[in-house]
């Protein structure tokens, strides 16, 4: 894995932010988070997104970091079907637009955020 945590823009699952947290999450359960923070303000809007705690989460990526994918896309998925798993609704149509519209306003709502940590990063 990087040292780096992926580009916050970069969407998962349709969501932006998803990705770098899980890659948080992996750098935590690794112990190689070193200056980062996790839950940060932006983590946590994406949780309170998602409907589930920092810790669930980190336990979450733990539970599926077992080295036995083959690449961050099928890790990506793993996660994305657990997420799934835990919602109450089984309207994917109302899922999909409710988080198509918290990812617009995400990022919008961030992009002075997301600039500085590209700048940050040398991205």
């Amino acid at each position: 894995m990087s040292t780096l945590p992926r580009n916050g823009r970069e969407l998962v699952g349709g969501l932006p932010w998803l990705g770098r947290m899980i890659d948080k999450a992996r750098m935590i359960n690794a112990g190689s988070i070193g200056d980062y923070e996790f839950p940060c303000g932006m983590d946590m809007e994406l949780l309170n997104h998602l409907k589930i705690s920092p810790e669930e989460f980190i336990d979450l990526v733990k539970n599926g970091d077992k080295g036995e994918m083959a690449s961050r896309e099928e890790f990506d998925a793993a996660i994305l079907e657990r997420l799934s798993l835990r919602t109450s609704s089984h309207d994917e149509s109302a899922i999909g637009r409710r988080d198509s519209f918290f990812a617009s306003v995400f990022l919008v709502r961030n992009s002075r955020l997301l600039n500085q940590l590209e700048s940050e990063e040398s991205r």
